[in-house]
């Protein structure tokens, strides 16, 4: 299990989508926030976190129609930043 998931979550989210299952949270600090694709069968895809930031507080991820995924979230006090994931994992 990944110890970041195992330690330390708070405000998981999560979506299903064509690829599998995407789960986005941050850790109990609300200083780092994941994106973790899993296929079907739970095998993890790809992962990445947003870098970093002085906080980091995750608002909601959607999975869209063509496999990708939208992430909002807050990277400092003030910077709210919207983000897009394909289904590799690739920021567009």
């Amino acid at each position: 299990m990944d110890i970041n998931l195992a330690n330390s979550v708070t405000s998981p989210k999560l979506q299903t989508n064509a690829t599998g299952i995407s789960v986005a949270y941050q850790d109990a600090d609300n200083k780092l926030a994941f994106l973790k694709q899993y296929d079907n069968d739970g095998t993890e895809l790809w992962s990445t976190d947003f870098g970093s930031h002085s906080s980091e507080t995750l608002n909601d991820i959607n999975a869209n129609d063509d496999g990708s995924l939208t992430v909002a979230l807050k990277l400092s006090t003030t910077q709210t930043n919207v983000l897009r994931y394909d289904n590799t994992g690739m920021l567009l």
